[in-house]
């Protein structure tokens, strides 16, 4: 028999609140080195903190950690091409409700039902892709 695994994040990274949201789309662009620019973790996740949305995609594979820690972060991905992700990859990520999501983050604009849709996310997030959880499922 075989399980489904996928990334997953330490509970204590997932921050627990709103934070001032100050910008749309968050200025870290994945494979852009010049908007790498991060010396430390916390600086890395208040970029995260302070957009709604943040752009992922697939790189290597469909599962990547920056997923989670956009998250984490109480963000929204903005994941390009998450359409063409086959069903039985990264089955436990929250892809219908993300996909919902890009249709408007990818025009640069906040759902109405921003806050209600984010929490929903956040509390999926934190009930199934912390790492905890995912070790429940498999022991």
């Amino acid at each position: 028999m075989l399980f489904p695994i996928s990334f997953s994040i330490p509970k204590e990274k997932i921050c627990e609140n709103y934070n001032v949201k100050t910008k749309i789309l968050s200025s870290l662009i994945p494979g852009d080195l010049s908007t790498y620019i991060y010396n430390t973790e916390e600086e890395y996740y208040n970029e995260y903190k302070t957009s709604y949305f943040a752009i992922t995609t697939k790189k290597a594979g469909w599962d990547c950690m920056r997923h989670y820690e956009i998250m984490a972060a109480y963000s929204v991905p903005s994941f390009l091409n998450l359409e063409k992700c086959p069903e039985r990859t990264m089955v436990y990520f929250p892809k219908k409700l993300i996909l919902e999501f890009n249709k408007f983050s990818l025009e640069n604009k906040i759902h109405p039902n921003y806050n209600e849709m984010n929490d929903e996310l956040h509390d999926y997030f934190k009930n199934n892709l912390t790492t905890k959880r995912i070790i429940e499922r498999i022991i």
